[in-house]
Order: C-alpha cells, then structure tokens, then sequence
C-alpha cells in the first residue's frame, strides 16, 4: 500500500514567523495535534510543531511569553518526510528509526500533499491483520467443498 492512499491531505500549516500561541490557538481550532510549518511562498515543508512540542518543550519549561517565541524558533530542525510512493511498510520503519509518530507527505517536487500519523498506520495494518485472520475461519470449509466427504484438517 501506498503511503498516499492512507494520508490524510488536508493539513494545517502555520509561517514560521508566526507566534507559538497562534500555533496553538490554530491546532485548538482545526482539532489537530501538530501544524506542518511551511518555507514563504512555498508548499515544501520546513518543521513540524506538535502540542507535545507545546507541553514538553515550552510550558512545561514555565515559558510564559508564547505569543512573543516565534514557531520557527521551535521547530526542529531535522524534518523527517515520507514521499507519497513510498510503501506504508517502509514509512513505519521510517517513523521507527526516526522516532516520530508523524510526518510531511511529498509528492515528486517535494511539496506538501499531505499527513500520515502512527495512527494511520496501525489502523491500516489492523485492518489487514482482520483480514488474513478470516483466512484461518474460511480455509476448512473451502477444503470440504473442494473435497467432498472430507471431514476438514485432522
């Protein structure tokens, strides 16, 4: 599976110049819980700021000026991406090595096209999973029809 079939492309962005307070008054807003900061003028993702980033890093610090830090002063600077051709399986290991639990989705240019989570993944693989384990219920009674008179696995 395609990473791009399981991300979500709508994403909230935020400038970097913009306030952390406004960063978490949007993600209070849109009901997310990270915004993907944007380079001007573009749609090629430069960070990405979560409310862990919020919690974590700043007021759990006893920052109390958020509206005068501004988001680009936050972000980190290494962004971990996923290309929309990547396969979902790899974008996991991706996320694994890297420790993130979400990222940018790009498409050949490098633009934004959307988001996928840990989230979309696990509930993508426990879909899956469902699926094969119907095999395990449906493999004897295919084995009588094909075999009439046999009784099932012995």
């Amino acid at each position: 599976m395609r990473v791009s079939q399981l991300s979500h492309p709508t994403v909230v962005t935020i400038s970097a110049e913009a306030s952390v307070l406004d960063a978490a008054k949007l993600m209070r807003e849109r009901h997310v819980g990270d915004v993907v900061v944007l380079e001007p003028h573009r749609r090629v993702p430069r960070g990405i700021l979560t409310d862990r980033d919020l919690v974590v890093g700043l007021l759990a610090q006893g920052v109390e000026a958020l509206s005068a830090i501004k988001v680009g002063d936050v972000v980190g600077r290494e962004l971990v991406t996923v290309y929309g051709e990547e396969d979902a399986l790899e974008c996991a290991r991706k996320m694994a090595i890297h420790g993130v639990r979400r990222m940018p989705v790009l498409n050949i240019t490098g633009d934004l096209i959307g988001i996928i989570a840990y989230d979309d993944l696990v509930a993508w693989l426990t879909r899956t999973l469902s699926e094969l384990t119907l095999l395990f219920g449906r493999q004897p009674a295919r084995e009588s029809e094909r075999r009439p008179g046999s009784s099932g696995p012995t």
